[in-house]
């Protein structure tokens, strides 16, 4: 049997507690549930972002106001590389590879052509190299390192894309399998394909 229900705020486990706020958590040295020894990240943006691009990376690493850094954050070693280029259609010949995720830094697209796509060559670059990959828009860029909020979504993502398992839920949770749906507070559209016949399917 199938079943649907909503966590409306789960309890969260970490290493060293378990808290229903996840930033606060990790920043109150909580610790992430899996520990890794070390992430490495490679950032890459053309010339003209650079010092932004840099100026991220930097708050990444060492934290801004109630972001207290990656290290600190995900009790981690952190360590980083800036690669720059002449323009967003040379960001494809960066060669991939050297780190455990690769962030771009890439125009939104509302300012690109629709002809125009960074973001999947990008995307099908890494995955060919197996290597996990991290997207910042110009605005994002500009912005998020002086937002501890946006450093911290940020940072959360790269940890999961490098291997690491941030927290879990602390209740037991019925049945096999559970499929997470987080939606934002937006409208969330899913399709599950199943045999008519078998399983039932009940919404709760």
């Amino acid at each position: 049997m199938w079943k649907s229900g909503i966590l409306s705020r789960p309890v969260l486990t970490f290493r060293k507690g378990t808290s229903i706020y996840p930033f606060k958590a990790l920043s109150s040295g909580f610790c992430p549930l899996t520990k890794m020894r070390k992430v490495t990240v490679k950032f890459c943006s053309t010339t003209k972002f650079s010092d932004e691009l840099k100026d991220i990376a930097k708050a990444l690493d060492e934290g801004y106001r109630l972001y207290r850094g990656f290290s600190e954050t995900f009790c981690t070693d952190f360590e980083y590389y800036l690669e720059d280029v002449a323009s967003e259609d040379e960001l494809e010949k960066v060669s991939p590879g050297g780190a455990d995720v690769t962030v771009y830094a890439v125009p939104d697209e509302t300012y690109v052509p629709e002809d125009r796509d960074y973001y999947i060559p990008l995307k099908q670059l890494t995955a060919s190299a197996g290597e996990p990959t991290q997207m910042i828009n110009y605005s994002t860029l500009q912005r998020g390192s002086r937002n501890p909020y946006i450093l911290f979504n940020l940072a959360l993502n790269i940890y999961g894309k490098a291997g690491g398992k941030a927290w879990g839920i602390a209740g037991k949770l019925e049945g096999d399998v559970h499929i997470g749906v987080d939606i934002a507070g937006n409208y969330a559209v899913a399709a599950l394909l199943t045999d008519p016949g078998r399983p039932e399917v009940t919404w709760e």
